[in-house]
């Protein structure tokens, strides 16, 4: 995100007050103006009317689901559960700011027992070249301590972001010249040796389009020649990075790309153009609305932008699929203008977890973040936290946690989508089949109907199951609803925005 990321070094402020770079940090990045707007908490989740719980069965079974009343309003979805396209698991990580221990207390034992908590397999982080190497020295090959000790304890893949000029070499910050690109591929190799040879996702860069050169400011198109922050003096650079990363360790995965708020993909287009991604994995997208007017500062905005961003990178592709890593999305948790409360964030951040697992063209996510970085609830930049900064947990951390834990049971995934704001992804695992359904937004609401007559249970993300009721409905709203059921030959289910 437009996240403001203090350096180790002073240089690297370039005059800039750290007010005037959080001025241009909070924009948001779906389609809407900025707007002074705090949704309202979540509505509790309709509870449905509690019958006698169904007795255990064995899956599959035989049992007839495709029974439904006329409904013109509704939509019906068919599907048999056993032939179900089989899917990877996905990538669920968070954010951490190990590599920043130096400005503020950080635990690496807490850190990696949060992510565990959560039930992320990854996280993302930072190598900054001016903060690598001790007393300076160019040549070192120094990680910060604290991620250091957490890589050591841990075997998640993370992301790792090979990050920031060097103030300490002549000609680096920003690296723009063929000189100093050579210097930054350097430093890549240095990093992913000291890193060691285990399966990471390397990054190169961070929003460069909005954070390299002396301008802190949104860049609107592939930029110009002489602006640094333009497409045509990044592709050199991730093309002599990814060099350096896949001759120190072959087994990395490599993505490019990253870019701040890009309005229409012209940057994130120029690159792929440019010929960044011939030897990466794929491209990363950083994905914000928070600033934006309701109701398009929600997950549904940020899905609207991603589709749209996988169309602009395909066709800038000649046609063929990019693989898409959204190493950043969220909402912050603050009462202050772009500010949302602590239930919605989890909801939203939740939503857009389990659309993201059932598109194969999407390898992982990694919500932003884990922790808040300050304890200032005005601040913000420093409040995207699922915990406090004391490592509290936030009622913005259950809804995503227990969204983790149902994608790492699932063994096939796919989404349906009844309505522009009603969304219903089911899951096969190795017990049952569920069916989670929300509607995009506090105040609206939808129902899914379960067909036939076998039993099944109901209730919401970090919620109470019960038994369904008698007139098979389910109430839908914001937070997600998991409807489980045993696994069927054949099921249907009706489902309506109301």
């Amino acid at each position: 995100m437009s996240v403001f990321r203090r350096v180790v070094h002073a240089s690297q402020w370039l005059g800039v007050s750290a007010a005037a770079l959080l001025l241009v940090s909070c924009g948001g990045s779906g389609d809407g103006g900025e707007a002074s707007v705090t949704p309202s908490p979540i509505a509790p989740a309709p509870t449905p009317v509690p019958t006698p719980a169904p007795s255990p069965t064995s899956p599959p079974t035989t049992v007839d689901t495709t029974t439904l009343p006329a409904d013109p309003a509704a939509t019906t979805i068919s599907f048999a559960a056993s032939a179900m396209s089989p899917q990877p698991r996905r990538i669920t990580g968070i954010g951490v700011h190990l590599a920043q221990a130096g400005l503020y207390p950080i635990d690496p034992e807490r850190t990696l027992a949060l992510i565990a908590a959560q039930n992320n397999n990854s996280f993302r982080d930072d190598i900054y070249w001016n903060a690598f190497a001790p007393s300076w020295d160019p040549q070192g090959s120094h990680l910060e301590p604290a991620l250091k000790a957490a890589l050591d304890r841990t075997d998640m893949m993370p992301v790792l972001i090979l990050n920031n000029g060097n103030p300490a070499i002549e000609g680096t910050n920003p690296p723009i010249t063929e000189a100093a690109r050579q210097e930054f591929a350097k430093f890549a190799g240095r990093a992913v040796r000291a890193v060691g040879q285990r399966p990471v996702i390397y990054e190169i860069f961070n929003e460069w389009n909005l954070r390299v050169g002396d301008r802190f400011n949104k860049l609107v198109g592939a930029g110009e020649a002489g602006d640094a922050r333009a497409a045509q003096y990044y592709v050199p650079l991730a093309k002599a990075a990814t060099a350096a990363v896949r001759a120190a360790n072959p087994q990395a995965t490599v993505i490019v790309g990253t870019p701040a708020d890009d309005p229409d993909w012209e940057w994130s287009k120029a690159v792929v153009r440019g010929g960044a991604l011939e030897n990466a994995d794929g491209f990363g997208l950083h994905l914000y609305a928070h600033c934006n007017v309701s109701p398009w500062n929600n997950a549904t905005a940020l899905i609207g932008r991603l589709e749209r961003a996988r169309a602009a990178l395909n066709e800038a592709n000649g046609g063929r699929e990019v693989p898409i890593y959204v190493t950043e999305f969220g909402w912050p948790n603050t009462s202050v203008a772009c500010g949302f409360d602590a239930a919605t964030v989890g909801a939203y951040t939740a939503q857009f977890t389990l659309y993201a697992a059932a598109q194969p063209w999407i390898r992982g996510t990694w919500s932003y973040q884990l922790r808040d970085q300050a304890t200032d609830a005005a601040d913000l930049e420093m409040n995207f936290g699922l915990y406090d900064a004391q490592y509290r947990e936030k009622p913005s951390a259950c809804a995503p946690r227990e969204a983790n834990a149902l994608l790492a049971e699932a063994e096939a995934a796919t989404l349906h989508r009844p309505s522009p704001d009603l969304f219903v992804l089911t899951l096969r695992t190795a017990t049952d089949t569920k069916l989670i359904a929300w509607t995009s937004r506090a105040g609206q609401t939808g129902s899914v109907r379960v067909g036939g007559t076998i039993g099944y249970t109901s209730r919401p993300l970090c919620g109470t199951a019960v038994a369904g009721s008698a007139d098979r409905l389910v109430q839908v709203g914001v937070m997600p609803v998991v409807v489980s059921v045993p696994t069927l030959q054949l099921m249907a289910l009706q489902a309506r925005a109301l």
